[in-house]
């Protein structure tokens, strides 16, 4: 497992930062501001993490990348069960190039 990832960091009301973060769920976790969820944004593997709990806790929309995902969220690839960092790939199709 990678230490750490770069990952886009999408937080409500600000605009879409790539960092490079610690690959740890206990961090991951603060982000959001809980449990996390992960899911699919295509079918090859680029993931949304996001807080598992977003609707019972009513967060706020986040209108990044037009998704409309409630609260803050990490995209990341998902290699089996381990997650990797984004590519420059990733960065030009998301238009943060």
């Amino acid at each position: 497992m990678e230490e750490k990832i770069k990952v886009i960091l999408c937080e409500v009301g600000k605009d879409p930062e790539v960092k490079i973060v610690p690959n740890e769920p206990d961090w991951m976790e603060e982000f959001v501001g809980g449990y996390l969820e992960a899911t699919s944004i295509t079918r090859d593997g680029l993931i949304l993490i996001c807080n598992d709990e977003r609707m019972r806790l009513g967060l706020p929309v986040n209108h990044n990348f037009g998704l409309g995902v409630l609260g803050n969220f990490i995209i990341c690839w998902a290699e089996g069960v381990e997650l990797a960092s984004v590519t420059q790939d990733d960065l030009k199709m998301l238009n943060l190039l």
